[in-house]
């Protein structure tokens, strides 16, 4: 996406280096050729906007709660590939976030005492010091050098 939106970057500041020279010479064709820029610009900023979010999400902490697990089953809102939630409550048994669970096997209802480590954007990462898979064990620090060990990984 990235490359993409670098593209439409490069031709809509061609296009706007452009209608700077068609004013000054045919002012006639400029504004056809700064709608062209602008809508280069627009294609290039839609295209930013969700890698953005999501690289701005991972800048979130990372927290670590002593407290509760909670599974429950599917509800009204479940999408059809849910089979329900994964809760993390505090020791007051307060909601800290709530993930829906992907599968085929109906979840029941549980509550466990468990130390967790979780962000609101990756989910649970560890339940008592065992990984819960959103990171595959062996996966190096801010992912620096995943692309040659990419067959070790995962």
């Amino acid at each position: 996406m990235a490359t993409i939106a670098l593209e439409s970057s490069v031709l809509a500041v061609g296009c706007g280096i452009l209608t700077y020279f068609q004013f000054r010479n045919e002012p006639i064709w400029a504004p056809l050729i700064l709608l062209t820029a602008l809508a280069f610009a627009s294609y290039a900023v839609a295209l930013l906007v969700k890698p953005v979010t999501a690289v701005l999400a991972t800048l979130r902490p990372i927290f670590v709660a002593d407290g509760y697990v909670r599974l429950r089953g599917r509800d009204a809102k479940s999408a059809p590939n849910e089979s329900g939630y994964l809760a993390v409550l505090t020791e007051s048994g307060d909601v800290a976030g709530e993930w829906p669970l992907r599968g085929e096997q109906p979840q029941s209802y549980d509550i466990g005492p468990a130390l967790i480590e979780f962000s609101e954007y990756g989910g649970v990462h560890a339940i008592d010091g065992v990984p819960t898979g959103a990171l595959p064990q062996g996966f190096p620090t801010l992912g620096i050098g995943l692309n040659p060990r990419k067959r070790r990984v995962g």
